[in-house]
């Protein structure tokens, strides 16, 4: 019989060191993340961190970087370089099947409560769009910067004027999204070539683990394909 170890769940929002460190690993795994020098201070004295790579932004890393350093740090990265592969086959596969979407403008919103956001070309989402062939627009990335995503008010909905608007509710069920002033001016919206994201979808995407990225690839590259064909 094989009995397999359930693992602890611990809150994303706020970290439990208490709860972490009954957990007693042995390695933490933080390279994706938003934690302060505080925060590796004192999970360092549970267990040995591995955090941010220096210039990277938080959440900056990207998917393949991120597994590579995983893999490496588990003692598994010929394997992580094995599915890797299989993913870089895969978005390889779709630019090459659609070669329209190549320097096509997208743009990727967010709503959590009734703020509006954008993703700037650090974040895990856009490089992937960019990895089907998409680009960011440059007034976008002059906005965002280095950062991840950045809050806008909805006077500057005007940012979104985009081939392509991908949108994120928090809610998902995206009934303020479709309220929002000035939304219907957008080029997507006429074009009616905008994309709204389910919680499996948002869950995929916005982890980009090596477990979910096929499945986020399949789903965005159907979602996309009946918005643009």
């Amino acid at each position: 019989m094989v009995i397999t170890k359930i693992p602890t769940i611990i809150s994303r929002d706020q970290i439990d060191f208490e709860l972490l460190a009954k957990t007693k690993p042995d390695v933490i795994l933080a390279p994706w993340s938003g934690i302060t020098n505080a925060d590796y201070e004192k999970l360092s004295k549970i267990a040995p961190v591995v955090a941010v790579p220096k210039g990277k932004t938080d959440y900056g890393l990207n998917w393949d970087e991120r597994a590579l350093l995983y893999g490496k740090v588990l003692g598994k990265t010929d394997k992580a370089k094995q599915k890797i592969s299989v993913i870089k086959n895969k978005l390889n596969q779709v630019v090459n099947t659609h070669k329209k979407w190549k320097n096509k403008n997208i743009a990727i919103a967010y709503i959590y409560g009734k703020q509006l956001g954008i993703y700037g070309k650090s974040s895990i989402e856009v490089k992937i769009l960019e990895a089907f062939g998409f680009q960011l627009p440059k007034n976008i990335d002059d906005v965002v910067k280095e950062k991840v995503t950045v809050p806008i008010s909805q006077e500057k909905i005007e940012l979104l004027n985009t081939d392509i608007l991908v949108w994120i509710e928090a809610q998902n069920n995206y009934e303020y999204t479709k309220k929002i002033v000035g939304r219907k001016m957008l080029t997507a919206v006429k074009k009616k070539s905008e994309i709204f994201l389910d919680t499996l979808e948002v869950g995929a995407f916005s982890h980009s683990s090596l477990l979910s990225l096929p499945y986020a690839i399949d789903s965005l590259t159907k979602k996309i394909e009946k918005v643009m064909n």
